[in-house]
């Protein structure tokens, strides 16, 4: 029990900040479950709205309501069961609103329609941030970035994790080259993932 003076602080399991739920264990996998819960919500929603539209409004709705993973680049502890049900969701939320068959992919369906494949849309976000931190005017934040602690870091590691896909199943041989061939240096490592084309 925590108390402040002779008063004893609340404590909760889980509290949400900014829309982002943070728990005692301080990891994102709450975060990540909600994000799936509203995966299915929005489909649904779209599927009885705009099931009948042409492709293209279906285009522009699906990347408004359904790529739109806030805070998606901040997750650093999770399970990977959980990101695993999210790009399902993911998945299953084009599958529903396209009408697509089962036997149909729907990764090019999304090629052919614009719109990002799951682990490119969390790569993406994730690199976005990191080139932004690195080009913040904070003093703190910028003289974090330009040393080498920014490269042993926690977000440089889940950095990492998402850019080579490290949770996707066939993929971790490859990333696990190519950490041991860019090493520290941040040009080699994306040289590394430049020519990999990932």
């Amino acid at each position: 029990m925590l108390t402040l003076g002779v008063q004893r602080v609340k404590s909760v399991s889980h509290y949400k900040y900014l829309e982002i739920v943070l728990d005692i264990e301080l990891s994102d996998n709450t975060y990540i479950q909600r994000q799936l819960q509203y995966q299915y919500y929005a489909v649904n929603k779209l599927r009885a709205s705009f099931s009948r539209y042409w492709n293209a409004v279906k285009n522009v709705v699906f990347r408004s309501f359904c790529t739109s993973m806030y805070a998606s680049q901040l997750w650093c502890d999770f399970r990977t069961a959980y990101i695993h049900r999210l790009r399902a969701a993911y998945n299953f939320s084009c599958r529903a609103l396209y009408n697509l068959p089962w036997w149909a992919s729907v990764s090019s369906h999304q090629v052919q329609s614009n719109i990002p494949i799951f682990e490119a849309l969390l790569r993406k976000n994730t690199y976005l941030v990191f080139e932004l931190c690195k080009k913040s005017k904070n003093l703190w934040l910028r003289a974090v970035m330009q040393s080498d602690c920014s490269y042993s870091c926690l977000f440089f590691e889940q950095y990492n994790r998402i850019l080579l896909c490290d949770w996707v199943p066939g993929r971790y041989s490859v990333s696990l080259r190519m950490r041991a061939a860019a090493g520290h240096n941040a040009l080699v490592f994306h040289l590394a993932v430049a020519r990999a084309g990932l």
